[in-house]
């Protein structure tokens, strides 16, 4: 093998020199130094902190069983003591979710009534993200802040982002929802100093776009289904339809549309 390597290294340097366009390294892309320093964090650790802690088995799509913020009430939070955990990982960052799918809020907000300001704890007055952040600094972690946007089950908010559970169609509703999210971002990273990760969960979507899933009946195309997708979306129809060929029509999409494949699975009546 090291004949085979000597022989080919021996051939190319018989070949006159390449006389491509010389690319400078000044001229070279090159990471920021907070690019850099975020690179050299590596180990990073997530807290997820919401309702649930106080409620076990419930979820944030149980909207006729919605927990109250009443019940948000550590008797012995010690945001010190979590960061026993990145200290002995080596890790060099950590993010807590200051609001997550109940919509709960971590921090003194006023965006809507559900978060700490509505909790007994601390007379309603506690600040866990400040916590959090002082006790990352005080123990050399930097800290990063978690926001979801496109859930949201205080709002009954689902993905991407809509109200009325998902399936939007209120565009008023819709755009109070926005302003909102708007409001918690701007507390989250303006009040909290320089921080090592903004993690921004989805983002706020455009209520108008959407599609439609149409079906050929004869010579005519009809309107089978629609709605709005992030990701894998399935469609059932329950009233039942022949149709000779399907198609998707984008009416309106923030980004160029990527359509991996396309299905349609037929389902005998029992």
């Amino acid at each position: 093998m090291g004949a085979v390597l000597f022989a080919a290294a021996a051939t190319a340097a018989d070949q006159p020199a390449s006389k491509g366009p010389t690319v400078h390294s000044d001229a070279l892309p090159r990471p920021t130094a907070e690019q850099a320093q975020w690179q050299d964090y590596e180990i990073g650790v997530f807290y997820h902190y919401d309702m649930n802690a106080f409620k076990p088995g419930w979820d944030h799509r149980k909207y006729d069983d919605f927990p109250k913020p009443e019940i948000f009430n550590p008797t012995r939070l010690d945001t010190n003591q979590w960061m026993e955990v990145p200290k002995a990982l080596g890790a060099k960052y950590a993010v807590l979710t200051a609001t997550h799918g109940s919509g709960f809020m971590l921090w003194q907000s006023d965006a809507y009534p559900y978060g700490l300001k509505q909790s007994p704890w601390k007379i309603g007055k506690g600040d866990i993200v400040k916590e959090f952040v002082d006790s990352c600094r005080n123990n050399g972690v930097s800290p990063g802040i978690y926001c979801h946007m496109r859930v949201n089950g205080w709002w009954q908010v689902d993905h991407p982002g809509f109200v009325k559970r998902g399936q939007g169609g209120d565009d008023a509703l819709q755009a109070k929802y926005a302003a909102a999210k708007i409001q918690q971002v701007k507390e989250l990273w303006g009040k909290y100093g320089p921080l090592a990760e903004i993690w921004i969960d989805g983002g706020l979507p455009d209520p108008k776009a959407g599609y439609v899933l149409e079906g050929k009946v004869g010579e005519t195309w009809q309107i089978i289904g629609g709605g709005t997708c992030i990701g894998h979306k399935r469609i059932e129809r329950i009233t039942p339809v022949e149709v000779a060929a399907v198609r998707l029509n984008v009416l309106k999409s923030a980004a160029t549309p990527l359509i991996r494949k396309l299905a349609v699975y037929h389902t005998q009546a029992s």
